[in-house]
């Protein structure tokens, strides 16, 4: 394995898809367990877990190539060199995560009366997505959350931070079997492979690149993503319709921009309250990683959810 500064997505329960692994160097999972609750359970027991998209065989195969980390695991990486300082470090982290895992990463939604509590209860499995990452990001880490458009407003609030919004439409789908999964590993550790992942999401160039006018950022962007897109077509993986969007912090005086829109990119500004986010360093910092595909959240209860 590359052992070069990874970027990190922290996903909430229910890996859908794996086409994350195309964007980002692993995904921190699950952040956080779901339950459900049918009304008729009997006293003293909790509920039901999910059942799981992505099935067991693979996630392991994942988490055997290094692609599918525990949290603990990420967070007990890049310790002082010193054995006291790194003994406290595992401690000080390992209290912080335990804290997080009891006060926000399990949501029990018991059967839905309506919309408005399934949107509470996807936002609350958002919300913990996004507080570990920013756990991640404390201690020094490259990680964002994925959040999703339809309960995103009550993860990150609107505000008068304006923030950089980049769409992205075409990337192509993953679905791997679990005997595939080394062959996909070696793939995407390759040192071209990520040299052009590393140069298509690479917010600092685009930032640079800001000033001398939004097309000509876009521009830039668009070739990069060309070139990955080339090298993932070598492989059999074509371009599809699916939309994911990344959300830039550019410090604290970005002025609105007017969107701007060629071909499978568009780049605009969203307002957003960030006063009590942590950016985790200098700008730019990558703070969501935002899927516009629906969550299939009826299929995580077959038998329990019409």
């Amino acid at each position: 394995m590359s052992t070069e500064a990874n970027r990190y997505l922290v996903h909430g329960p229910c890996l859908e898809t794996l086409s994350e692994l195309l964007i980002f160097d692993r995904i921190v999972y699950p952040a956080g367990k779901a339950m459900i609750r049918p009304q008729n359970l009997q006293a003293g027991y909790v509920g039901y877990p999910v059942r799981e998209p992505v099935p067991e065989p693979v996630r392991e195969a994942l988490a055997e190539a290094g692609l599918l980390l525990e949290p603990r695991k990420v967070l007990w990486t890049d310790l002082p060199d010193d054995p006291m300082d790194a003994a406290s470090a595992m401690r000080t982290r390992g209290e912080a995560l335990g804290e997080l895992l009891a006060d926000e990463l399990g949501s029990v939604l018991e059967l839905p009366a309506g919309d408005a509590e399934v949107s509470a209860w996807l936002a609350g499995l958002d919300m913990a997505a996004q507080k570990l990452a920013r756990l991640l990001r404390d201690v020094g880490h490259r990680a964002v959350a994925l959040l999703h458009p339809d309960v995103i407003i009550g993860v990150l609030p609107a505000g008068w931070t304006n923030v950089l919004s980049v769409q992205i439409t075409g990337l192509p789908m993953l679905t791997p079997a679990a005997e595939s999964i080394p062959r996909l590993a070696a793939f995407l550790e390759d040192p071209e492979t990520r040299r052009r992942r590393s140069a298509c999401f690479d917010w600092q160039a685009l930032s640079e690149r800001l000033p001398s006018g939004v097309s000509v950022a876009g521009k830039h962007l668009e070739a990069a993503l060309n070139s990955y897109t080339q090298g993932l077509s070598q492989v059999g993986l074509e371009p599809t319709g699916r939309v994911v969007e990344f959300l830039i912090w550019m410090g604290e005086d970005v002025e609105q921009i007017a969107p701007w829109e060629n071909g499978r990119i568009r780049l605009s500004t969203r307002g957003l309250n960030l006063a009590a986010e942590s950016m985790g360093g200098d700008a730019p910092a990558e703070i969501a990683f935002v899927s516009h595909a629906s969550r299939q959240w009826q299929s995580w209860f077959p038998g329990l959810v019409t």
